[in-house]
C-alpha cells in the first residue's frame, strides 16, 4: 500500500518538473498559456454582447416591438444569462416568478462559492490541478459578474409597482445583500488587494518590464510566479494611471449600471440619462488611457464601449419622449440596425488588420531566446535553484539532507543578486524570491538532518538499497521486518560497528583507502538474514518496537501533527497490531476523521 501523502508530493514534484523544465514542455503550448492576445479579444466581444443585453433589460418596454423580436430571435441574452428579457412578461411582471428567478441566481452563486471552497481547501489536488482550477474559476467569476448582478439586484431593490418590502421579498433582499457583499463587492476588493501586493515598484515602465520578465521566466522554467502568484489576473493591462486595476474598475462600472437600473426603474427617462452619462464617462476614460498592452485590444475595447454608449443614447431619446420622425418605430429600428452593423464592420476590420499583419503577444519565443542568450548562465543557476527548492519540498523529512549544498546555492544566488542589483535589473526580484525560500528550507534542514555523519554517509545509501532489493529471499520479508532491519543497521552505523557491502548491486566500492578490511563472511547475504532471524526471536525487541510506535503516536497527537499521525496509521495498518489500531481509532474519533485521508480511514475502520 502506498502512502497517499508521499504520492501527492511525488505527483506535485513531477508536475512542477513538467511545468518548469523547458525541454519537456512544448514552447507553443506555453506561449498560448502566457499570451492574452486572443483571449483579450474574445473576452471583449463577450462583454460587448453582455452589455448589449443589459441595454435591452434596462429599456425593454421602450424599444419597438420589431427590435425586441430581432433581439429575442438572436438569443444574445443567453450569453448574458438574462432570461428575464426573453421571458419579460412571465418573469419580470409577475411578482412570484420574479422572486423565484432572483432566488435562483442567489442559489447558483452560493453553490459556486461552496464548490470553490470545497475544491480549494478540502480536496488534496496536485499543484497543476489546483492552479488550473483557480484560473478557470476566475474566468467564470468574471463572465458571470454581470448576469448575477442583473439577476439579483433589480428584484432585491423592489422598485416595481407591485412589489412590497415584506415577507418573501424581505428575505430575498437580505440574501441579495449577502451576494452583493460577498461576491459583487468582495471579489473586486480581493483583486485590488491581490494586485496591490504584487506591485513592487511605482515606476510604470519598470513594472511593465517586470511583468514581461515574469512571463519569460515562466516560459524558460526559472520561476513559477506568473502562475502561482496569479499574475495572469492583471498581466493584460498597463500599470500607469491605475490601469493595472482595470478589472475591479470595470466591475465598479458594471455594478453602477445595474444599481442605477434597479434603483431608478420607475423613472425610465432619468434612468437612461444616468446610464448614458456613466457609459460615456467610462468610454472616454478608456479612449484617453488605453488599458491593454496590445494596441489592437485597446482599439477593440474602446470601439465596443462607444457602441454601447450609442445604443444607450438612442434608448434615452426614446425613453424621454423625444419628438422626431427618427423616433417612430420603423426609422428607429433602421437606425439601430445601421449603428450596430457599422460597429460589427469596424470590429471585423480590426480583426482583419490583426490577422493581416500577424500581430502577436509582445512576449514570445524570440524574446525568450534573446533573454536566454544574454543570461544563459544566470538562468541555468536559477533553474537549478528552482529544482532544489521543489526537490526539498517533496521530502517528508530532512533527516538525510545535507546543509552544505543549500548554502552553496545561496552563495551563488547572492553573487548574482549583487551584480543584478547594481544594474537594477528586474531579475534581482526573482533571485530574492528564491533566496527567501532556500533560507527557510535551510533552517528546517539544519534542525532535522542527521548529517554530516561519516559512517552514515558512507554506508546508509548502500544499506537501504540492499534492504529494498526484491530478490527471491526478500519477497518473504514482511514490511515490518524490513523496517526493523533497516533501523538496526542504521543504529550500528551510528556507533561505527558495521560496514555494508552492496552485494551484487553493480557497485564496486573500495574501502582500502579508509583502512577498513573485510572478511568473506561480511559479504554473506545469508548470514545477514540469519542475524536478523535471531533478533526477531527476541521478545524484548518486539516489545521495544511496540512501545516506540505508541510513543511516536502519542507524540504526534500531542504536537497536533496530523500528517505524521496519518503516516503512522498507515504503517500500523501494515503491521496489523490490533491493540495499536484500536488506540489509533480512538485518537481519530477524538480529533476528527476528516483529517485522515479517505483510503486510510476506510481501511482503519473496516477492521
Amino acid at each position: 500500500m502506498s502512502n497517499p501523502i508521499i504520492a501527492k508530493d511525488k505527483e506535485s514534484l513531477e508536475v512542477f518538473k513538467l511545468l518548469f523544465d523547458f525541454s519537456q514542455q512544448k514552447t507553443y503550448f506555453k506561449r498560448i498559456r502566457v499570451s492574452h492576445f486572443w483571449t483579450e479579444k474574445v473576452n471583449i466581444i463577450l462583454q460587448l454582447i453582455q452589455l448589449f443585453g443589459f441595454i435591452f433589460a434596462a429599456n425593454y418596454e421602450s424599444w419597438p416591438i420589431r427590435w425586441q423580436g430581432i433581439y429575442k430571435s438572436s438569443y444574445l441574452s443567453l450569453v448574458v444569462g438574462d432570461l428575464g428579457t426573453i421571458m419579460y412578461d412571465d418573469l419580470i411582471l409577475d411578482p412570484t416568478s420574479r422572486l423565484l428567478y432572483s432566488g435562483g441566481w442567489i442559489i447558483f452563486t452560493a453553490a459556486v462559492a461552496l464548490i470553490y471552497l470545497f475544491i480549494r481547501f478540502v480536496l488534496h489536488l496536485s499543484v497543476l490541478n489546483r492552479v488550473e482550477f483557480q484560473r478557470i474559476f476566475f474566468k467564470l467569476a468574471h463572465f458571470m459578474y454581470l448576469p448575477i448582478a442583473l439577476g439579483v439586484i433589480p428584484a432585491a431593490l423592489c422598485q416595481y409597482s407591485d412589489c412590497k418590502a415584506s415577507g418573501q421579498q424581505l428575505i430575498l433582499s437580505i440574501l441579495a445583500f449577502f451576494v452583493l457583499g460577498f461576491y459583487l463587492i468582495g471579489y473586486p476588493l480581493y483583486l485590488i488587494v491581490h494586485t496591490c501586493r504584487q506591485v513592487i515598484t511605482t515606476d510604470s515602465t519598470d513594472y511593465d518590464e517586470f511583468i514581461r520578465l515574469k512571463e519569460m521566466e515562466f516560459l524558460l522554467g526559472v520561476s513559477s510566479s506568473w502562475l502561482t502568484e496569479k499574475l495572469y489576473l492583471f498581466s493584460s493591462y498597463r500599470s500607469s494611471w491605475l490601469r493595472i486595476y482595470h478589472r475591479p474598475i470595470y466591475y465598479a462600472f458594471i455594478l453602477s449600471l445595474v444599481l442605477v437600473h434597479g434603483a431608478l426603474n420607475p423613472d425610465n427617462g432619468s434612468k437612461m440619462l444616468v446610464l448614458v452619462c456613466i457609459s460615456a464617462g467610462f468610454s472616454l476614460y478608456i479612449s484617453i488611457f488605453p488599458v491593454y498592452r496590445c494596441i489592437s485590444s485597446s482599439c477593440l475595447y474602446g470601439l465596443s464601449l462607444w457602441l454601447i454608449t450609442a445604443n444607450l443614447f438612442i434608448g434615452f431619446l426614446r425613453a424621454s419622449g423625444y419628438n422626431s420622425q427618427t423616433m417612430n418605430d420603423t426609422n428607429l429600428v433602421n437606425i439601430l440596425v445601421a449603428i450596430n452593423a457599422t460597429g460589427l464592420v469596424l470590429i471585423g476590420i480590426i480583426i482583419s488588420v490583426v490577422l493581416l499583419f500577424k500581430m502577436n503577444w509582445d512576449v514570445g519565443i524570440e524574446t525568450v531566446k534573446e533573454l536566454a542568450t544574454g543570461y544563459r548562465y544566470l538562468l541555468a543557476d536559477l533553474r537549478n535553484a528552482q529544482t532544489m527548492i521543489l526537490t526539498l519540498k517533496s521530502f517528508n523529512n530532512f533527516h538525510f539532507v545535507k546543509v552544505k549544498p543549500i548554502l552553496d546555492m545561496e552563495e551563488i544566488l547572492i553573487k548574482h543578486y549583487d551584480l543584478l542589483s547594481k544594474e537594477n535589473h528586474p531579475l534581482q526580484y526573482t533571485v530574492i524570491e528564491q533566496l527567501d525560500i532556500l533560507s527557510f528550507l535551510r533552517d528546517q534542514v539544519a534542525t532535522e538532518t542527521f548529517l554530516p555523519n561519516k559512517n552514515l554517509e558512507r554506508d546508509y545509501g548502500i544499506f537501504a538499497k540492499v534492504v529494498s532489493r526484491r530478490w527471491k529471499e526478500q519477497i518473504l520479508i514482511s514490511p515490518v521486518k524490513r523496517r526493523i532491519l533497516l533501523k538496526l543497521g542504521v543504529l550500528k552505523m551510528f556507533i561505527g560497528n558495521r560496514c555494508t557491502s552492496p552485494y551484487n548491486s553493480g557497485e564496486d566500492q573500495n574501502y582500502a583507502d579508509k583502512g577498513i578490511t573485510k572478511g568473506q563472511g561480511d559479504y554473506d547475504l545469508q548470514k545477514f538474514y540469519r542475524d536478523f532471524d535471531e533478533l526477531e526471536d527476541s521478545r524484548e525487541m518486539v516489545i521495544d518496537t511496540k512501545r516506540d510506535a505508541l510513543e511516536d503516536i502519542e507524540e504526534a497527537l500531542a504536537n497536533k501533527d496530523y500528517d505524521r499521525l496519518a503516516r503512522l496509521t498507515l504503517s500500523e495498518l501494515e503491521v496489523g497490531d490490533r491493540g495499536i489500531l484500536v488506540r489509533l481509532r480512538e485518537i481519530w474519533d477524538s480529533v476528527g476523521t476528516k483529517k485522515l485521508p479517505s483510503n486510510i480511514r476506510a481501511e482503519l475502520y473496516a477492521l
